[in-house]
């Protein structure tokens, strides 16, 4: 087909082949970049319940949704939602070497958006939508005789997903510094996962664009394309062997440098992740002198278990860098404050008490953040271990001296602490 193609088609074709490869292929990678890195500040936040959020902790919620002043978009009057991107196109004429076409013209764009409530029993949190982003969002088109109707929007759902950072007094959520505002009616689990499929999608055929973009500009080369004037066409074989040959070559150490820079950004993560996790766990070591200087005046008969608190408290204090140590250290004390937790449930006095109960309540919260982080911990370095053991990866690992990392692992009858309600 390549031999029948006027010199014109053929050397068109070599260079759409070649800019649509190169610029194609280095987009789709840039784009799969920036995916995995908003992807990872999405998993990092805590999904945990209403209650229990502070202010600016980074934070899924999950609730029905209560939206008091719904919008109704333009032409669509009927439908009643939180947010929609509405746009009314014109059919229009224009003329072409074969005779006419039509196109539709944009002639108006609208969008909008309401702040809505976020419920989880007898909580609520306001959402500042209007700078938020919406995914998920469903769509409906309508065509009037030469206008067509475009509508996106996000209908009033009875349960949403929010991903934010908690305000001031805890009365909103909304986006803050590099923490955006995600508002989806999927799960955190269903919008997480097709993200990280997309991401995985955008990366491989990032890489195989690239490639082909590589053995079309190299074939352009043999061929004599980028000469002037440009020779009479005719394909041959033998150079698109070359090419792809010579295209391999070239992507091969380019695949490698890329690869590397993964490596070396799925270690950072795994570094990221234990700091996260070593700034809650001295957040609830601080927490635990309160709570035993408020419990001690009730639990006289469980004076032994104070004091273990207490000295398991100043053996942790200051939460060493050594993951391994400190994972030991967690499996020695997270006993003792189930323990605890249980006690203050089953106590009389101590239900009414309500600086203990507060107290209680923060340490709950703590918790969940400390699980969450256990958990994304475990991920990341579950990434990095693949990576790190995995063949072509594993040479510059032991050429960097780059070794594996432990999983934080608690014993299997401590995973579910008793909570207080």
């Amino acid at each position: 087909m390549l031999a029948q193609a006027s010199s014109s088609d053929y050397f068109t074709l070599l260079y759409f082949l070649s800019a649509a490869g190169l610029v194609g292929g280095w987009f789709l990678l840039r784009l799969s970049r920036k995916s995995y890195e908003k992807n990872y500040i999405l998993k990092q936040a805590t999904p945990m319940p209403l209650g229990h959020v502070n202010e600016r902790d980074d934070v899924w919620l999950r609730g029905e949704v209560e939206c008091p002043n719904p919008l109704t978009p333009p032409y669509f009057s009927h439908l009643k939602v939180i947010f929609y991107e509405y746009e009314l196109e014109k059919e229009r004429k224009r003329s072409t070497r074969n005779g006419t076409s039509t196109y539709w013209e944009i002639i108006r764009t609208e969008r909008d958006a309401v702040p809505f409530y976020l419920k989880e029993g007898e909580n609520k949190i306001l959402v500042d939508s209007k700078r938020g982003e919406f995914h998920d969002l469903e769509n409906d088109i309508e065509v009037v005789g030469k206008y067509r109707h475009r509508l996106s929007y996000l209908p009033c759902v009875p349960q949403a997903s929010v991903m934010g950072s908690i305000g001031e007094k805890k009365e909103k959520i909304e986006p803050y510094q590099h923490i955006p505002l995600i508002i989806t009616p999927k799960t955190r689990k269903e919008f997480l996962n097709n993200r990280q499929k997309l991401q995985r999608i955008y990366e491989k055929l990032g890489l195989f664009t690239l490639w082909g973009g590589l053995i079309s500009t190299i074939l352009a080369y043999l061929e004599g394309a980028f000469t002037f004037p440009p020779p009479t066409p005719q394909f041959h074989p033998g150079n698109l062997l070359t090419a792809t040959l010579a295209g391999t070559t070239i992507f091969l150490p380019l695949w490698f440098v890329r690869m590397y820079n993964f490596l070396i950004t799925y270690r950072q993560n795994v570094q990221e992740a234990w700091r996260q996790v070593d700034v809650d766990l001295k957040q609830r070591y601080d927490l635990i002198p309160q709570l035993v200087a408020v419990a001690e005046k009730f639990l006289h008969h469980e004076k032994e278990l104070l004091e273990k608190l207490t000295q398991m408290r100043h053996k942790v204090h200051g939460i060493p860098e050594n993951a391994t140590h400190a994972i030991l250290l967690e499996n020695s004390l997270l006993p003792l404050i189930g323990k605890f937790l249980y006690t203050v449930e089953n106590y009389p006095n101590l239900k009414s008490h309500q600086i203990l109960q507060n107290l209680s309540t923060q340490l709950q919260a703590i918790e969940q953040k400390i699980a969450h982080g256990r958990s994304f911990y475990n991920q990341a370095v579950q990434e990095y271990n693949e990576h790190v053991l995995a063949f072509p990866q594993n040479i510059f690992a032991r050429l960097m001296g780059w070794k594996t990392y432990p999983p934080f692992q608690i014993q299997e009858n401590e995973k579910h602490l008793p909570t207080t309600k």
